[in-house]
Parts: C-alpha cells; structure tokens; sequence
C-alpha cells in the first residue's frame, strides 16, 4: 500500500494518481495558475517548494481531481421571482412575441 502522505515530485505523485503521464508543465500550471473545475470556481493543486522543487502527495493530487470534477449541486425546483417574470413578460412584449 502507498503511504499517501509522502511528499514525491509533482509529475510522479500525479503518474500514481492519474495512472498515465502529463507533461511536468502541466501539472506546474496546475499547482501555480489552478485550473476551472466543473462547478466553474479555480481549483489549485496544494503542493511545497522543498530545496527548489515542488512536492506534493498522493493525498493533494486526489484531492485535486475530486475538487475540479466536483459540481454545485442546484435545486431543481427554483421559480422564478416576480421581478424575473415581469422582466421576461415585458422583453416579449417589446419584441412583439406577446
């Protein structure tokens, strides 16, 4: 079994992980700049600069790919407010659809 709290480089924490290669660049910008998740907000990868590398576990890279494939769960049974539907009943009107 991993000990998934190990620190390891970036690129060979994610191999694990993913269970395929990414370019090292890939996985820098993904710690660096973040990536847009599903739910549409900016997921970082958590890593450390140690001796000038960065490290990172198996833990941070899984939590990683959970956070950016995690979506917002909405409400399916929102109406709409009285402001939205008047506004929505005079767009039509404008346009001569009513």
């Amino acid at each position: 079994m991993l000990d998934t709290e190990k620190l390891m480089p970036l690129a060979d924490a994610a191999k694990i992980v993913l269970g395929f290669d990414k370019h090292k660049s890939t996985i820098y910008r993904w710690a660096t700049k973040g990536v847009r998740g599903a739910s549409g907000r900016r997921v970082f990868l958590n890593y450390r600069r140690i001796g000038g590398e960065l490290m990172c576990t198996i833990q941070d890279v899984r939590e990683f790919d959970e956070a950016i494939n995690a979506r917002i769960q909405v409400p399916r049974n929102v109406k709409p407010t009285a402001g939205q539907r008047k506004y929505v009943k005079d767009r039509l009107k404008a346009l001569g659809l009513t």
